[in-house]
């Protein structure tokens, strides 16, 4: 269950000693892509009643910086938020519903403006005090009277209307409320106070007070954040007294229900239709709930798992939803752009929390690197983009036997709670997808021995292409089994299974037959996929040998084993035991035949002679009007054979005769061979 995994992870990041400051940045937007546009303009409301009552609301204030987005006649600037200046005033984004509404529950009284919003407040202080209203509601001991949140709106209408407000781009803001008094998280000291900056942070310098200046306890933050977290679960569901469905402890539960967690959202049709009908629903009574210590945990899971999510690239999406049976298909796939963007997730999670002290702290720090991306001194770890297909790090040293990873792969856009699960693949060990990395690694360097073979030289843009499509495993694996089998597969890859041959060889050779009808002008995609061919031939067999899975060698033979049985073997020593090898032969002997056919008619033999009428290049199409004529084509437009050709030729027929009734059932494989005995026959036949 990915919950339960979560909250593991989430005790284990607890566990690690953690400073207030890198526990709010990690629970709140702060460092979210979408939260740096709300930084351009700041409106830090001061209130105080302890000295004198005064409210004060400051001009905009930017936290970061316009650079410039590059290029001599672009006038465009790119804005870089600075998000450790708001770590005193830390703030939340929707997620799902309308997102101008208020959502969730605030620690501290810091909202987030859109557009709409924004533009409404210029000179109408009851828009801003309705806006306040709303939030102030929902946020921890707000305690503002109606008359200083008349005061605070107007202020704040007020400095929006002396704002600069363009009518062009959306426009985001953020409004802080710093109340100042004993009670509040904010306190007044003098600008440059020496302050223990563990827990203590400077917000700005006073606008009310000169040389004074806002500081926040971020101990009292934290205490707020988490009790905001609480009522947010506690709102769709509590049990005053219930067993904690994931440690048993008996003590006020919670709902499951967490912003952080936007694949549990309880608004969902599907999967709870029933159970989620009711508007009055107790989910905490109805999916169990969680005692207070397991769900902070979930949250702080939850936020690392936003930390760790990355997209998987354009290029590589796009041909995980190509037709693998289609090379039109494809081809259209690929040239344009992706239309769904799939984000991917590989977290950590210890298998059992009852780890000593000291393994505990180990493996907090270990997941903590991994969770921030840092490389520590020291410390291996290993970038496994090529098995889960998205950036992402693993350790390589440590506890990895108490460690499993969970995958979890989604479309949509979580921002407005519209997430849809693609797959998710759980306990899997670090271990197996070191050697998965490994076994990526090892398949490339392959295919790139074979690719210049066949384009008889090595262009380096080609071999990145080689390095990066044949180096990722979800890229060859939607090759030869498809989108609508690719997960599944994967699933297999990571827990170490077996995997069959039959699917990828019927698609490679299908795709290969629909090529042969536009031949030759489909020369280099048949040529492309007889590297596909013999790439992901390479791929199982190196997967199934480093990861030792038993019956599981590729009975698919090696390239160079075959080219030298066809080409350097006499003929009366050749020994044709199996399809792949008869249609390697005939490949062969059919591309000699054609070189020497050129020579005499300039014309191409396979298009002249073989596949005329528009036919379809079948096995029975290559024996009756290839193999079995090119004797009689040889002396009727007087062609010379070689004796050794001749031979060949007739120890290929006779093969093809004995295994006549497997080639029919394994007309793939033969098709696959063929071009793969043409094609690598060819580049030997320059170089001789």
């Amino acid at each position: 269950m990915l919950v339960d995994s979560l909250i593991r992870l989430g005790k284990v990041l607890m566990s690690y000693s953690h400073s207030p400051r890198t526990i709010i940045k990690e629970l709140s937007g702060l460092g979210d892509p979408l939260a740096g546009g709300f930084l351009q303009r700041i409106y830090i409301v001061e209130v105080y009643r302890s000295l004198e009552p005064k409210i004060v609301c400051s001009p905009p204030v930017c936290w970061g910086d316009f650079e410039d987005a590059g290029g001599k006649k672009s006038k465009k600037s790119i804005f870089r938020p600075d998000f450790e200046r708001a770590i005193g005033t830390p703030f939340f984004l929707p997620q799902g519903g309308n997102p101008r509404k208020p959502q969730g529950y605030y620690p501290v009284p810091v909202y987030i403006v859109y557009d709409g919003d924004f533009r409404e407040f210029s000179g109408n202080a009851d828009k801003v005090a309705s806006f306040l209203k709303g939030r102030l509601a929902r946020t921890e001991d707000p305690s503002l009277t109606e008359d200083e949140l008349k005061i605070c709106a107007e202020s704040i209408s007020s400095r929006v209307r002396e704002t600069n407000i363009s009518d062009k781009g959306k426009l985001q803001a953020l409004i802080a409320i710093c109340i100042v008094d004993e009670d509040s998280p904010y306190r007044l000291k003098p600008s440059g106070a020496r302050i223990d900056e563990r827990v203590e942070f400077k917000v700005t310098d006073s606008f009310a007070y000169p040389g004074m200046a806002v500081y926040a306890d971020l101990t009292k933050i934290l205490d707020r954040l988490w009790r905001a977290k609480l009522t947010e679960g506690a709102e769709s569901g509590q049990i005053d007294n219930g067993i904690c469905v994931t440690c048993g402890k008996i003590d006020k539960l919670v709902s499951l229900y967490n912003k952080s967690w936007p694949l549990f959202l309880p608004t969902w049709s599907c999967p709870l239709p029933q159970v989620t009908a009711k508007k009055e629903l107790n989910l905490a009574e109805k999916t169990g709930g969680l005692c207070q210590d397991c769900y902070k945990a979930l949250t702080y899971g939850a936020s690392a798992f936003r930390s760790m999510e990355k997209d998987i690239p354009g290029w590589l999406t796009k041909e995980l939803f190509a037709p693998v049976d289609s090379p039109g298909g494809r081809d259209n796939k690929k040239a344009g752009t992706a239309s769904v963007k799939v984000t991917g997730c590989a977290y950590p999670a210890p298998v059992e929390i009852t780890l000593s002290e000291e393994d505990m702290e180990f493996l907090g720090e270990e997941i903590s690197l991994m969770v921030s991306r840092e490389h520590a001194a020291g410390r291996r770890v290993r970038d496994i983009q090529s098995v889960v297909g998205f950036e992402s790090l693993i350790s390589e040293e440590g506890l990895q036997d108490a460690m499993r990873l969970y995958i979890v792969y989604y479309s949509g856009d979580r921002s407005k709670g519209d997430v849809h699960l693609r797959a998710t693949m759980e306990d899997v060990l670090p271990s197996i997808l070191i050697k998965l990395d490994d076994v990526a690694k090892s398949t490339a360097m392959s295919v790139a021995e074979l690719s210049e073979e066949l384009h008889g030289s090595k262009n380096e843009e080609h071999y990145g292409q080689i390095r990066s499509r044949y180096g990722s495993i979800p890229w060859l694996l939607a090759n030869a089994y498809g989108p609508g089998y690719m997960w599944q597969t994967l699933e297999k890859v990571m827990t170490g299974k077996k995997l069959d041959h039959g699917s990828f060889i019927a698609g490679c050779g299908h795709r290969m037959s629909a090529l042969s009808r536009t031949w030759p002008d489909s020369q280099w995609k048949i040529f492309g996929e007889v590297l596909f061919f013999h790439g992901f031939a390479s791929f199982l067999s190196i997967y199934h040998s480093t990861l030792g899975i038993e019956g599981g060698m590729c009975e698919l033979s090696d390239w160079k084993g075959l080219r030298k049985l066809v080409v350097e073997t006499p003929a009366e020593d050749m020994v044709l035991d199996t399809v792949e090898k008869v249609g390697f032969a005939a490949g062969y002997v059919i591309q000699e035949f054609s070189r020497r056919y050129y020579a005499v008619k300039a014309k191409d033999f396979i298009k002249h002679r073989v596949m005329v009428f528009g036919s379809s290049l079948s096995p029975d199409v290559i024996w009756s009007r290839g193999l079995a004529r090119l004797e009689e084509y040889a002396k009727n437009l007087d062609i010379y054979m070689e004796p050794e050709l001749s031979k060949k030729n007739a120890v290929t027929m006779l093969a093809y005769n004995q295994l006549r009734d497997r080639i029919k059932a394994e007309k793939d494989l033969f098709i696959a061979s063929f071009w793969s005995g043409y094609a690598l026959s060819a580049k030997t036949s320059e170089k001789n």
